[in-house]
């Protein structure tokens, strides 16, 4: 009820704002900390269209789970409480279960950016269904982003992989059955509720990216196994109420659109990929090892043969039509996307004009 009664001025304000015809003010409702690699598109995107419109349009961007946690963010968006938010497709197994079908398939490349292109290619452009399902939550996907491939981060020394096998491992999802795979037991915990298992030592590893360190600590991570154990994907970084995307005026509706290639360049290049580089230089200084863990390229290869079937099969039980083929198809966008991206190194400017030209310059947004 307090959720409710605090979205419910948040609208009345809004409502108040756009009355006159002059300015509007939408929301932005992020369960993502101040902290998080998409604040690193947000931020920017919000003062460009402010800039772009002269105060016509602008964003109240309400961040670290004020208003919204990843779990009412489709909600809040379906009764129009918030006018966009990020949404994480995993808490949303059934409603986005086309769109799961392709986060779950985490072992399929390594590439940060051309995983990222891939997937908002897949979607965009080649599932249908996967758009289906955010309107029908009463939501348009406009963007997304691309996190970087998780690890595995230890609190004691190790190595190599066969130091994980039979110790407890913090996963969600999909990467359970990684984790599995590699010898190890899969512990269902979410980042933050893992960091007491961490310094009591009943967790031997978390499963995430470099970033993470920052979470559990310096002082609790002993060494990371550098092999990537499966990149997340299918993220909406920027995904709008429909009533308020069919309520912007066609300016309005192409101005935005032109700014989220370089918004999903932002939160995949500096958000994640920079921001990871960032913490191995943080964690080496505090003498953190770093360990090859080459054998589990193959553990990985196996997964990756076996896979397959096993998500179709989940995706098919919850509804989603032929995703034999859409799986094939986001593997094949990813092979297109590694050779489109493999010269770009961190230049956000040629992943944004990528993203333009394969994604973005063939839809009609005033047709979205």
């Amino acid at each position: 009820m307090r959720f409710r009664g605090l979205m419910a001025l948040a609208f009345a304000a809004l409502c108040a704002t756009g009355a006159n015809g002059t300015a509007k003010e939408l929301v932005f409702g992020s369960w993502a900390p101040t902290n998080h690699g998409s604040n690193y598109a947000l931020e920017p995107l919000f003062k460009t269209i402010q800039e772009k419109t002269n105060g016509a349009l602008t964003w109240k961007f309400v961040s670290g789970g004020q208003i919204v946690n990843p779990r009412s963010t489709g909600q809040a968006l379906r009764d129009n409480l918030i006018d966009a938010g990020i949404i994480l497709p995993t808490v949303y197994t059934k409603e986005l279960a086309a769109n799961n079908a392709i986060y779950n398939l985490l072992g399929f490349g390594t590439d940060t950016a051309a995983i990222a292109g891939a997937t908002v290619e897949t979607i965009m452009l080649n599932c249908p269904q996967c758009l289906d399902e955010y309107r029908r939550m009463g939501a348009t996907y406009l963007a997304g982003y691309g996190p970087t491939p998780y690890r595995l981060l230890c609190s004691k020394p190790v190595k190599g992989p066969e130091d994980v096998k039979g110790e407890k491992v913090q996963s969600l999802g999909t990467a359970a059955r990684i984790i599995k795979a590699m010898g190890a037991t899969p512990v269902t915990l979410s980042p933050s509720d893992s960091i007491p298992g961490l310094q009591r030592g009943a967790l031997g590893c978390v499963h995430g990216p470099y970033v993470w360190v920052r979470i559990y600590g310096l002082d609790v991570i002993k060494s990371i196994i550098e092999a990537p154990l499966g990149t997340p994907r299918a993220f909406g970084l920027f995904v709008m109420s429909g009533a308020s995307w069919k309520n912007l005026s066609a300016d309005q509706k192409k101005l935005l659109w032109s700014e989220m290639p370089k918004a999903t360049a932002a939160a995949t290049i500096r958000g994640h990929i920079v921001e990871d580089q960032h913490a191995i230089e943080e964690a080496k200084k505090h003498g953190i090892s770093f360990v090859p863990g080459a054998s589990l390229k193959g553990v990985m290869d196996t997964f990756n043969a076996e896979e397959i079937g096993i998500v179709a099969a989940e995706a098919k039980s919850l509804g989603v039509k032929d995703p034999e083929a859409l799986i094939a198809k986001h593997i094949e966008l990813i092979r297109k996307w590694e050779a489109l991206t493999k010269d770009i190194g961190q230049d956000e400017a040629k992943f944004a004009a990528l993203l333009q030209s394969e994604v973005y310059s063939k839809i009609d947004p005033l047709k979205w």
